[in-house]
């Protein structure tokens, strides 16, 4: 099942689409309902919903600027959905740049919406093969979202009458897949096998007692995982820190550290979060702004120099993340520190 998360600072509305909107007909769980987009961030960072539907103005951040943000900062491969009042070709044409998939007019149509979601979820069933989601699911040790899948294979062979041979090459494939990537926990993969011999007959077994073993296989090989990284986590984090704080005017988020450190980035927000109680993302984004803040009084450099200096190839997006931390723009903080130190003087 895929998830949605759900934004309009008409929080009338975000009821509504919870209330008439059949979620799990259409395959989905609501990950989160929010009445802006800044309280949504976190949901969105942590949970990775495939689907994010959201009104375009809200104070603080509005629809646009959230999708920008999601899709430049953080690992995020959610789909968009905006829906809005305003009949605006601007926002539309900012919308098909961040690859919205579909731009509804209020008042809500329910067939149109459902249409669009129908839309999303072809669109994901077709690109997301099953085994890709139970090996994610086993890699960020989700029980619960392992069992689901497990039960959604196992219901899709019954209803399509698969023959049990070939339910057998494809579990011995995702067996296969998971053992390949135990590998780069440094697991022993022989003394799992030797607990789940199941592996080397699976043909064997009728359909339910093969799905039962699949579980359990799965949650052996998640739990190995999680021991895994268990074992040195503080010591990652505390070097995850240092690089980032080395790192941070290049161009990094969280899905090029989980890169450059080996690590599953769901995991790596977790413990990053867990250890030092604020989100990577996040504090990538208030160190740069902390830095550039230090360049706008020590030095008279522009504000595209300084953006750069600090990692913003965007210099009005790095404005609008000043502004959000310091609640004045760039060039009125430079100007009132400089005002502040002549009174100094005089």
């Amino acid at each position: 099942m895929y998830g949605v998360v759900l934004i309009d600072d008409e929080f009338d509305v975000v009821r509504m689409l919870i209330e008439i909107i059949p979620w799990e007909q259409l395959g989905f769980r609501v990950e989160g309902a929010f009445s802006n987009a800044v309280d949504a961030l976190n949901t969105i960072e942590e949970k990775k919903p495939e689907l994010v539907i959201t009104d375009i103005r809200m104070p603080e951040m509005d629809g646009i600027e959230m999708i920008h943000y999601c899709t430049t900062e953080l690992d995020c491969k959610s789909r968009f959905i905006i829906v809005s009042g305003y009949d605006d070709f601007t926002y539309a044409k900012k919308a098909i740049a961040y690859n919205v998939r579909n731009y509804i007019l209020k008042p809500i149509d329910e067939d149109e919406l459902i249409k669009a979601i129908q839309a999303v979820r072809k669109e994901l069933s077709q690109e997301t093969l099953p085994t890709k989601e139970i090996l994610k699911a086993v890699e960020d040790c989700d029980e619960s979202a392992i069992t689901l899948i497990i039960d959604d294979i196992f219901d899709a062979f019954n209803k399509k009458g698969t023959p049990m041979d070939t339910t057998a090459i494809y579990i011995k494939g995702i067996t296969f897949s998971l053992i390949n990537m135990l590998s780069k926990y440094d697991v022993n993969t022989e003394m799992l096998l030797n607990e789940h011999p199941f592996v080397e007959s699976i043909g064997v077994f009728p359909s339910e007692q093969l799905k039962g073993k699949l579980l359990q296989f799965c949650k052996a090989c998640s739990s190995y995982i999680e021991k895994s990284k268990g074992t040195d986590s503080d010591d990652i984090i505390h070097r995850i820190k240092k690089y980032i704080d080395k790192n941070y005017d290049k161009k990094i988020n969280i899905k090029t550290i989980s890169q450059e450190f080996f690590i599953n980035p769901a995991y790596l927000g977790q413990l990053f979060k867990k250890a030092h109680n604020i989100y990577i993302t996040e504090y990538i984004r208030k160190l740069r702004i902390e830095k550039a803040a230090k360049l706008l009084r020590d030095t008279g450099m522009k504000l595209t120099e300084i953006a750069e200096k600090v990692g913003y190839e965007d210099k009005d997006y790095f404005s609008e993340q000043f502004f959000k931390t310091f609640n004045i723009t760039p060039t009125e903080y430079r100007k009132k520190y400089n005002d502040e130190e002549t009174d100094k003087k005089v």
